[in-house]
């Protein structure tokens, strides 16, 4: 076995502010190969969502993530967007359903983890939320043991780390990444919440809806 990032996986974007979108490991796990590909039809049905959701369409957007999730219930990305659409509809209960229903096929994606704890500690049980933390900080560990240049999954890790160990270390971590990645603008914007805003609003944002455009 070996940790991979599969080359179909479309990584789903959430806002941590109206200024940024990060994306979060939507495929970092553990995976025997030959790699899974999703049907095609599937990863068009998720693109439309996408495009939808960046529109501001939520309702069509969430159409289109169902849609994708019954074409092929396989296929972690329309899960993932599928949840955050949910989420940004707040209604935070099916978003929740949703990640669990992922995360029972696929256990070891990050993404998952950290998009369901997001969820438990909003609904004010920040102790369960913990433990998914815990684990995405540890399945991006190992991704990055393999693939220490992926700019994108170290500032991932690094918020993992701010939610599962606390302000001090998340500012620990992503300083790590700016010092390997200067200038890096979407590590530069985390720095700044994670100095600036209080953890309760860092959560909050993450699924309200965002502005067009």
């Amino acid at each position: 076995m070996s940790l991979e990032r599969p080359p179909h996986c479309v990584l789903l974007p959430w806002a941590i502010t109206a200024a940024l979108t990060l994306t979060l490991a939507a495929c970092y796990e553990v995976k025997q190969l030959p790699a899974y590909a999703p049907k095609t039809h599937a990863i068009e049905l998720n693109r439309q969502a996408l495009e939808s959701l960046e529109a501001g369409a939520l309702e069509v957007a969430l159409e289109r993530a169902s849609a994708a999730v019954q074409e092929d219930p396989d296929f972690d990305a329309a899960y993932l967007n599928k949840a955050n659409i949910l989420g940004k509809l707040q209604r935070f209960a099916e978003a929740a359903q949703t990640l669990r229903a992922l995360l029972q096929r696929r256990p070891d994606n990050a993404q998952a983890r950290v998009l369901l704890g997001l969820l438990i500690e909003r609904g004010g049980d920040a102790l369960a939320a913990a433990p998914h933390y815990e684990q995405a900080v540890r399945l991006l560990e190992e991704y990055l043991a393999e693939q220490d240049k992926d700019v994108e999954a170290a500032v991932n890790r690094a918020v993992a780390v701010y939610l599962s160990q606390g302000k001090a270390q998340g500012f620990i971590a992503i300083n790590k990444v700016l010092a390997k990645f200067p200038g890096y603008a979407p590590a530069q914007t985390v720095k700044k919440r994670m100095r600036d805003k209080s953890r309760d609003d860092f959560v909050r944002v993450v699924f309200e809806p965002d502005t067009p455009g």
